[in-house]
């Protein structure tokens, strides 16, 4: 009688099994608003030339054979293996716009993620179980969420692996419908052919074996189960392209992976590494986890017995595919599944005691908060919406149309997709990277060495003659290559790339927006006042006003630009106008710190220090380590404007870091120790004073004023303790 007692005080102290789907709930839920609200980010280009082919297909009613936005000769030829995909998100930004391909990314991500939920609520009886089940879908959740923020058909492949599963694993019945899906995956990304033929084949290989041991399940027939599955093997063929398809993924890729990150190789050695930045963990560190916990419960699972054929096949294929591609890792997480729903790597319920409904909660608190706080740090400070301009070449973008010649555009492939969407049909480009299966290896090497290599520029120039040449900011050598070709002349640039035109084709552009005060290769955003201070000391200064005023007068919405603009301002004291250039920053780039902090700085100059504490502090939320010591700085001014000794105080230790490994300012010391005087830290400010005295240069009337103010408030012993240094004796003497 005990024992059941005991049972059914333990059953009463456990959380109902709803209660265990809260987080999940939750977090998906989250992860909507997320990917509804926050804008297209550019990861890549891809998107762009995804929308470039869906348009071409709607104007032409055909799906496009070969490089139609490029000027290479001859045209190169390729399989659009994604011409259905792009139909539907060119259809859906001509409807609705960037809203309408937000509305897609989190529809595809939210039914994923319905989908793994479903799979890891379904057998699983056990109070451990369902929390590891938990466990399990927050981490494939975490892991899947970066690929989705960005916009391209692997998102449909993702949705296609898990529904086959849950179909193939829970649903047999409805494999009659599994032919259609796979129709819509191979004309939607059909390069991936090879991951729909190993869950079809796992099945089938599983299918012979049961049926010979006269173990196959009731649902699994030859007409409902088996046929359906060999029709999808052949949906391969059932694409515009019939049996040309399959060959494509046999193109080598392996000096693609040498410029393409994601067909990078998933090495042991990353397979072995875990890291925990801010105590959360990165995707690499979460595929590994879910990795060894997957051959875990495979290698328990064939010492009981209980291995299943399917779920080994699909666990050892996933990880190949993995090992040779990493952008197969999400695919592997996926097809891991089966494997961590039937054998959850948890103790028997039996063996163990009832846990507390409290402890039980924390726990479910706990799986939802770390990834909830990942998910936060993925999506960082919302950018402009709905499409971020972060990456992309705007501004020169904006200026080409401006101008509207038309004509060739030499540009490195990372933009390509971009320009191409954009500028065509007045314009074609280079090329993007839609490689190696459009473009070749020559190709992009050429492309990318026209950047870096001055002989590879003179022969790409002698053989199309661009009338463009677009440079990503970046190649910092690129005027040392091309100055061997005056007739290219830099007209105009933004955050992203440098723009030059051939004067001998379009003498009216290089006469009108030529650019000669403004070196844009030399500018680096973190140190703008510097390079203007420079450039004004050079004699610069009214060609530098000119030439930022005709590009803002084109695109005035370039942050680079505005900075510059700004900066300007600021040095000839004339901060009102230094306010629009700041504010058009802050509406076109939200997610950056530098037009807060210019609009602060103008707002303190102009005598309105309690306002420009407000940005601020929106500035330094948005800032990186480095900004945030220079915000902090600009902080403790406004604070002493505002005769706030503390919190100036407060903010210059914030900002000053006498032992740190960059060199220090003697001013920055000043700020600091005549503040920690005004607070009543005597001895603070003293010995900062003191360090000011080693690095202070001896004709600064700063510094003049201030020694002269501390060496009247030195005590006798004080004055003596100087002396007795030889270091400080000497700059005394100075």
């Amino acid at each position: 009688m005990t024992p059941r007692r005991t049972a059914g005080r333990s059953a009463r102290r456990t959380l109902p099994s709803w209660a265990l789907l809260l987080p999940v709930a939750a977090f998906i839920l989250i992860n909507l608003v997320f990917y509804l609200a926050w804008p297209i980010i550019a990861g890549d280009t891809d998107l762009w030339y995804h929308l470039t082919a869906g348009r071409y297909i709607a104007q032409h009613h055909a799906i496009p054979h070969e490089s139609f936005f490029s000027f290479l000769q001859p045209p190169r030829q390729y399989i659009d293996y994604y011409w259905f995909f792009q139909v539907l998100v060119y259809h859906l930004h001509a409807w609705w716009g960037y809203p309408g391909l937000l509305g897609l990314r989190a529809l595809l991500y939210i039914v994923t993620l319905l989908i793994v939920a479903r799979m890891l609520s379904t057998r699983q009886s056990s109070l451990s179980a369902r929390l590891y089940s938990v466990a399990v879908f927050m981490v494939v959740a975490v892991i899947l969420q970066y690929r989705f923020m960005i916009v391209r058909p692997h998102m449909v492949s993702y949705l296609c692996v898990a529904a086959f599963i849950l179909i193939l694993e829970y649903y047999p019945r409805w494999a009659i419908y599994l032919p259609l899906l796979g129709l819509l995956w191979m004309n939607a990304h059909g390069i991936v052919y090879p991951v729909m033929g190993l869950i079809c084949m796992a099945y089938l290989i599983e299918y012979v074996v049961r049926r010979a041991t006269a173990t196959l399940p009731a649902a699994w027939s030859a007409r409902s189960f088996l046929l359906p599955l060999f029709l999808c093997l052949a949906t391969v063929y059932a694409t515009p392209f019939g049996a040309r398809l399959p060959n494509e993924a046999l193109i080598p890729t392996d000096h693609a992976a040498q410029y393409i990150v994601e067909l990078t190789p998933y090495s042991l050695t990353q397979l072995g590494t875990f890291q925990f930045p801010a105590l959360l963990p990165t995707q690499d560190t979460l595929v590994n986890l879910v990795f060894l916990v997957a051959f875990g419960s495979a290698l328990a699972a064939a010492v009981r017995g209980r291995l299943r054929i399917s779920h080994a096949i699909l666990l050892l294929g996933g990880a190949a595919i993995m090992f040779k591609h990493g952008r197969f890792a999400n695919e592997f997480v996926l097809l891991a599944l089966p494997i961590l729903t039937t054998h959850p790597l948890v103790p028997d319920e039996a063996s163990r005691p009832a846990s507390s409904p409290l402890l039980v909660s924390m726990l479910l608190v706990l799986l939802l908060a770390v990834p909830l706080f990942i998910t936060r740090q993925l999506f960082g400070d919302r950018g402009r919406y709905p499409l971020s301009s972060q990456k992309l070449p705007t501004g020169v973008v904006t200026f080409l149309r401006t101008v509207n010649t038309g004509g060739s555009i030499l540009n490195h492939p990372n933009a390509g997709g971009y320009f191409e969407w954009m500028l065509l049909p007045r314009y074609r480009i280079y090329a993007d990277l839609q490689a190696p299966f459009l473009f070749g290896d020559e190709d992009i090497f050429t492309a990318i060495q026209t950047f870096k290599n001055g002989e590879v520029l003179r022969k790409v120039v002698a053989a199309y003659h661009p009338a463009f040449i677009t440079v990503p900011a970046g190649q910092t050598q690129f005027p040392t290559l091309i100055e061997p070709m005056p007739q290219y002349q830099k007209v105009f640039f933004d955050d992203e790339e440098v723009l030059y035109v051939d004067r001998a084709q379009h003498p009216e552009i290089a006469a009108r927006y030529g650019l000669s005060a403004l070196d844009p290769f030399q500018i680096t955003e973190n140190d703008i006042p510097g390079y203007v201070n420079a450039a004004i000391r050079d004699g610069k200064k009214d060609g530098m006003r000119g030439e930022l005023t005709r590009m803002l007068d084109v695109a005035p919405d370039v942050r680079m630009l505005n900075e510059l603009a700004g900066a300007l301002d600021k040095i000839d004291g004339a901060f009102a106008q230094a306010l629009p250039h700041a504010q058009r920053i802050i509406e076109a780039y939200p997610e950056f710190p530098e037009g807060y902090a210019s609009k602060a700085d103008a707002l303190r100059e102009m005598g309105r220090p309690a306002e420009a504490l407000v940005f601020y502090r929106k500035a330094l939320v948005r800032a990186n380590p480095a900004i945030q010591r220079k915000i902090y700085r600009a902080m403790g001014w406004t604070y002493r404007l505002l005769e706030q000794p503390e919190a100036a105080y407060q903010a210059f230790a914030r900002s000053v870091k006498p032992f740190a490994s960059e060199e220090i300012a003697y001013d920055d010391l000043y700020w600091l120790g005549s503040t920690a005087l005004l607070t009543g830290r005597i001895r603070e400010g003293m010995t900062l004073y003191r360090l000011a005295k080693r690095i202070a240069p001896p004709d600064s009337a700063s510094w003049q004023e201030w020694n002269a103010k501390m060496q009247q408030a030195l005590s006798p012993s004080e004055r003596a303790k100087e002396a007795e240094d030889p270091v400080l004796r000497q700059a005394q003497s100075r």
